[in-house]
C-alpha cells in the first residue's frame, strides 16, 4: 500500500514538473504579445502635450495598433520645419504634426512628404482648404480675426483700418510670423487682402499698436488672459475653447473682419522615407476618425476638419459667415517674394530671427 502511494506521488510530481515549462512558455508568449511590435516616430509642437492630445488621441493609437510612439516635441512649427532640413538630421520622423497650411505653398513639401492617396474630400467639412497634392492633411482649423477684452473696449475693431486707431496703442498681440503658423497666417492674410506694397503701408500704420510678438499661440492667449494685451489676432474658436475649459470670465469677445478672414489649419504629413510608411498612413487616418476629431475642440481649441465630428455647443454658436481669402495668394507668389517679405518685417519691427 505504501509502495503504491509513493508511486502515485512520484508520478504527480513528474506531471507537475512537466507542466511548469509549458505554463512558463505561455506566460512568456503572452508578455511578448503585449510588447509593442512596431514603433512610430512623430514630430510635433509642444501643445500636443500641454493641451492633452498626446494623452488621448496619440495614446489611443498606440494602444489600438500595439505600437510604441516616439514623440519628439518642438516649441513651434518653425522649429519643426527647420529641423527637417537641418544638416545634422540623421533620421527623419515617420509623421510630422502641427504644420500650418502656409507650408503647402512651400515647394520643398514635395521633397519631404508623401501623398496620401486614400483620403478624399468627402472626409472633410466643406469649409476646409485642402492641399491639392494631399501631402499635408488638415486635422484642425479656424478662421483668424481679433479677440478683444470687452471690459476695456465696448466694441472691438471690425476691420484692419480700425485696428490702426490710437485707442489701441500698444494693446495688440500677434504671433511671430516666422515662428508660428498663426503669425504667418496674419501676414499672408494682409498680403491676400492688400497686395504688395499695400500690406507694407498697413503694417507700418499698425506698428505703434503692437505690443509684442509671441513664439506660440498659447503664450499669446495667456498674455490676453493676464491683461498684458487687450487685443489678439487669433482664432474664431478660442473664446469657445476657453468656455469649454473654464478659462474665461466672459470678458472676451471676437470679431471677424469685414474684409474677409484667413483660414488657419494644422496638418499631419508622412515623410517620403518614413521607416514605417504603412503605420504612418494609418496614424493620419486615425487623426480623422470621429473619436479623435471629437476631441479637437477640447484639446487644441480648434474646429475639427471631419464632416462627421460632433461640436460642443459653444462651438456650434460661433458665426462662420466671413469669407476666407486664402486662394488669393498663389504658391508662385510666396516662393518668389518670401525673402523680401522677411526683409520688410525685419526692418519695420527691428526683428531678429531666433
Amino acid at each position: 500500500m505504501r509502495r503504491a502511494i509513493s508511486l502515485c506521488l512520484a508520478l504527480l510530481f513528474v506531471l507537475l514538473a512537466c507542466g511548469k515549462p509549458k505554463e512558463a512558455a505561455k506566460s512568456s508568449a503572452a508578455a511578448k504579445e503585449k510588447n509593442p511590435k512596431t514603433q512610430l516616430c512623430i514630430w510635433g509642437p509642444m501643445r500636443l502635450r500641454t493641451l492633452g492630445l498626446e494623452q488621448t488621441v496619440i495614446k489611443d493609437f498606440a494602444k489600438t495598433y500595439n505600437c510604441k510612439i516616439d514623440l519628439v516635441l518642438f516649441e513651434n512649427s518653425a522649429a519643426i520645419w527647420d529641423s527637417l532640413f537641418s544638416d545634422r538630421l540623421t533620421q527623419k520622423p515617420d509623421v510630422v504634426m502641427g504644420l500650418d497650411n502656409a507650408y503647402s505653398m512651400d515647394e520643398r513639401v514635395k521633397e519631404m512628404f508623401a501623398t496620401q492617396h486614400g483620403l478624399h474630400s468627402s472626409h472633410f467639412t466643406r469649409e476646409v482648404y485642402l492641399d491639392p497634392q494631399k501631402r499635408l492633411v488638415p486635422y484642425a482649423y479656424a478662421n483668424l480675426g481679433v479677440i478683444y477684452n470687452s471690459k476695456v473696449y465696448k466694441e472691438g475693431p471690425t476691420t484692419f483700418g480700425e485696428i490702426q486707431d490710437a485707442a489701441y496703442f500698444r494693446q495688440v498681440g500677434i504671433c511671430d510670423p516666422f515662428q508660428t503658423g498663426e503669425g504667418r497666417g496674419a501676414l499672408y492674410w494682409t498680403l491676400a487682402l492688400f497686395g504688395d506694397p499695400g500690406y507694407t503701408i498697413l503694417w507700418q500704420s499698425i506698428k505703434k499698436n503692437i505690443r509684442t510678438f509671441y513664439p506660440d499661440y498659447e503664450s499669446a492667449v495667456k498674455a490676453l488672459n493676464n491683461g498684458r494685451i487687450n487685443l489678439l489676432i487669433g482664432y474664431n474658436s478660442t473664446i469657445a475653447w476657453m468656455e469649454e475649459t473654464n478659462m474665461t470670465d466672459k470678458r472676451f469677445k471676437f470679431n471677424l473682419f469685414k474684409e474677409g478672414s484667413w483660414q488657419y489649419s494644422e496638418s499631419a504629413a508622412a515623410c517620403i522615407d518614413a521607416a514605417n510608411p504603412a503605420l504612418a498612413s494609418k496614424f493620419i487616418s486615425h487623426l480623422l476618425e470621429p473619436k479623435s476629431q471629437n476631441l479637437i475642440p477640447y484639446k487644441l481649441g480648434l474646429f475639427p476638419t471631419s464632416s462627421k465630428a460632433q461640436l460642443p455647443m459653444s462651438f456650434v454658436r460661433i458665426p462662420t459667415s466671413s469669407f476666407t481669402v486664402n486662394k488669393r495668394l498663389k504658391e508662385e507668389e510666396v516662393t518668389e517674394n518670401l525673402p523680401a517679405w522677411h526683409e520688410f518685417w525685419s526692418q519695420t519691427f527691428s526683428y531678429t530671427a531666433p
